[in-house]
């Protein structure tokens, strides 16, 4: 098992992985200036085998479309790939904006 942090301005991601699934604990705000951030760690994990991916969502603080945009990416990429992605303990404001949005369905929600 490996743990990795990224830390872009307002947003930490801390990886836990264990053989091709990977748990990201995304703190802070998910939008058009971190988002990129996300997309860049999915695209470096999946390249390594990853494809089973759970986001910790507990301290997120914020998504805004962008962040939407590269949840629903990730998805379809791991979908792709035969994976599978689950938002875990999503804070209010985000289960607010899956509801609103009508994407609460589209993700497994734990």
């Amino acid at each position: 098992m490996a743990d990795d942090s990224v830390e872009p301005a307002e947003l930490v991601l801390t990886t836990t992985r264990e053989g091709t699934s990977v748990l990201v604990a995304v703190a802070g705000e998910l939008d058009a200036h971190s988002a990129g951030s996300l997309d860049q760690l999915a695209s470096e994990l999946t390249a390594d085998g990853y494809i089973h991916f759970t986001l910790e969502l507990s301290q997120t603080t914020f998504i805004d479309s962008s962040g939407l945009r590269s949840l629903v990416g990730l998805q379809n990429r791991l979908r792709a790939l035969d994976g599978e992605l689950a938002l875990q303990a999503p804070t209010d404001p985000v289960t607010r904006l899956l509801r609103i949005t009508g994407l609460g369905e589209h993700f497994t929600v734990k």
